[in-house]
């Protein structure tokens, strides 16, 4: 599989990971907000639905899958911005922290401002993307989750936005 490229400029300026466009790209993200969203519906429209009764219980746990489906769109391509000194040291640093933090790591060099990891999905594992965005002096994290097909998995925003934030805080005390 190849992975999407991104766009580093437009990412940068979104606080996103912002892709360039291709049809397998268009299709596979249509396809997830699609899923997504009628997920909702369904969940919606049965609480909505006066002939059912629920018990508050049933209501407080829709809502919060509502909410829990929302953040993982929201979060899936956020970028987590991590203050550091200049792009050599900080991708020195980045790299020796990601080394120790996934033992199955194999960093992607790409090119100077950017590295990625690629881990496909296994027969019992979720696959992962991890992207990390150099800036003069700060660097940009993104985990993104890979479920079947190996495309993006809608329901591992949120955490993989808060493993972005943890690794943004121990980068922290290393600088």
């Amino acid at each position: 599989m190849s992975l999407p490229i991104v766009d580093i400029e437009k990412s940068l300026k979104r606080g996103r990971l912002v892709f360039k466009l291709t049809g397998s790209y268009i299709f596979t993200t249509l396809l997830i907000y699609l899923a997504v969203l009628i997920l909702i519906a369904v969940f919606a429209g049965a609480l909505l639905n006066p002939k059912i009764s629920h018990p508050p219980a049933v209501t407080i746990i829709s809502s919060l899958i509502f909410l829990w489906l929302i953040a993982n769109l929201v979060l899936t391509n956020s970028l987590v911005k991590i203050e550091g000194k200049d792009i050599a040291s900080n991708r020195a640093n980045m790299k020796d922290y990601l080394e120790s933090f996934y033992s199955d790591i194999d960093l992607q060099p790409g090119e100077q401002r950017m590295i990625r990891n690629f881990k496909p999905i296994g027969w019992l594992n979720w696959g992962r993307i991890i992207t990390v965005i150099f800036d003069e002096n700060s660097m940009y994290i993104n985990i993104t989750t890979l479920g079947r097909g190996n495309s993006a998995s809608p329901f591992h925003g949120l955490v993989n936005y808060l493993k972005c934030r943890r690794i943004a805080a121990r980068q922290k005390n290393v600088l």
